[in-house]
């Protein structure tokens, strides 16, 4: 039997809106959105020397950078550390008034276009930081720091003056070839030695040791010898050890000496190491008076655990709710106080241009006024000298 099929009929009531065909929907054209600005890529390509240092510089930029610890002085006077350091010629440049900060991303663009000349040139070190060239001699760094750049060198130093070595070394104990244990220095020694492993002869291992480098810097300091120390911050420059960029502050004065924008916007400020004070010393285990608190046996001489290896261990951590938070905020209000003290030292110094430029602008214009007395007064005599040889016809 065949099947039949019906259509569906269908009714519209009076009065009701009548149902409009439904149309299919079309496709709509695809707006394509505007093209959004692209960070550029390898910026650091056009500061560079050679674009061929492009992977040097990815490279650089994976090394620690050494910032140059500064030092309260006034905290270390009761072991005569200031007076030590003034007839030396640093204390200037270590003084925790004179702080420094440090510009990472110039420092990588400093040491990945650096270049030395060697004779038969005249030794320099040159390179190039946001486009400005940087020719630097061991001379020329001294008079940029304001440390002696004559004198004689470290490797020249024979400790052999027993008076320096008795104030240096505990008894029994003398300067060895290989490295001399912390142990061995007395305590004045021993906080000369820390001061300049963090700023002059940068250490990259324990600071339990001390290289015979660096005793032969901490007994040209206490004897009060003439060092070229221009001469050793310019080796370290030219020579950093592996995997640390040294002198990072050092550099900012550098940076500047040779115009290079410190205020460019977008510039990244590495948070200050904390000075060297009386915090220091009790983390050496060192009175801060040793007069007050002086111990006479050896063995209550303690090193224990130094500084720099409690800072370098990292503190338990609490699993606290919001403690990882609250670390990186403290994190970032470290970087934001670092990027605020380095913009008032930038400041500080245009304000410190500016006053001298004042002076000189002031004296210049004395000058002239005084050049305009004389002018006019000049004037007046050649015109009265001039009225008496040719008098004005009487009227």
């Amino acid at each position: 039997m065949a099947s039949s099929s019906k259509r569906q009929r269908t009714t519209t009531r009076r009065g009701s809106p009548s149902q409009a065909p439904q149309i299919p929907p079309q496709p709509q054209p695809q707006v394509q959105p505007p093209p959004q600005p692209q960070p550029p890529i390898n910026v650091h390509l056009s500061f560079l020397n050679n674009p061929t240092l492009s992977t040097y510089f990815d490279k650089i930029s994976t090394y620690d950078i050494q910032q140059d610890r500064f030092v309260n002085f006034l905290d270390l006077q009761n072991y005569d550390i200031d007076t030590l350091f003034e007839a030396s010629g640093l204390l200037n440049l270590l003084s925790f008034n004179h702080m420094t900060p440090c510009f990472p991303y110039l420092v990588k663009l400093f040491y990945t276009n650096m270049e030395t000349t060697t004779p038969p040139q005249p030794t320099a070190l040159t390179s190039n930081v946001m486009n400005h060239p940087i020719r630097l001699s061991s001379s020329r760094l001294g008079s940029i720091l304001d440390v002696p750049h004559v004198g004689s060198s470290l490797k020249s130093i024979k400790m052999n003056n027993p008076t320096v070595l008795s104030r240096m070394l505990f008894p029994d104990r003398e300067p060895k070839a290989g490295l001399n244990s912390i142990q061995d220095l007395r305590p004045q020694a021993r906080i000369i030695s820390r001061i300049l492993s963090w700023s002059i002869i940068p250490k990259s291992g324990s600071y339990s040791y001390v290289s015979l480098n660096l005793l032969k810097a901490t007994y040209a300091i206490m004897a009060e010898m003439s060092i070229n120390w221009a001469r050793v911050i310019y080796d370290n420059l030219t020579k950093p050890t592996s995997k640390i960029l040294h002198h990072g502050s050092f550099l900012t004065l550098i940076f500047k000496a040779f115009d290079v924008d410190l205020l460019m916007e977008g510039l990244e400020v590495l948070p200050q190491t904390p000075y060297f004070d009386r915090t220091a010393l009790s983390r050496m285990s060192l009175p801060y008076d040793p007069n007050a608190q002086h111990s006479g046996s050896e063995e209550e001489e303690q090193s224990d655990n130094e500084e720099e290896e409690e800072e370098e261990e990292a503190p338990h951590q609490p699993h606290l709710p919001g403690y990882n938070d609250l670390i990186q905020r403290v994190d970032n209000l470290a970087l934001a106080q670092g990027r605020v003290e380095a913009t008032n030292y930038v400041v500080l110094n245009e304000l410190s241009n500016l006053r001298r430029y004042q002076q000189a602008l002031t004296a210049s214009l004395r000058d002239l006024r005084a050049d305009q007395r004389e002018n006019r007064e000049s004037n007046r005599e050649i015109l009265r000298r001039f009225n008496q040889q040719f008098p004005p016809p009487a009227e």
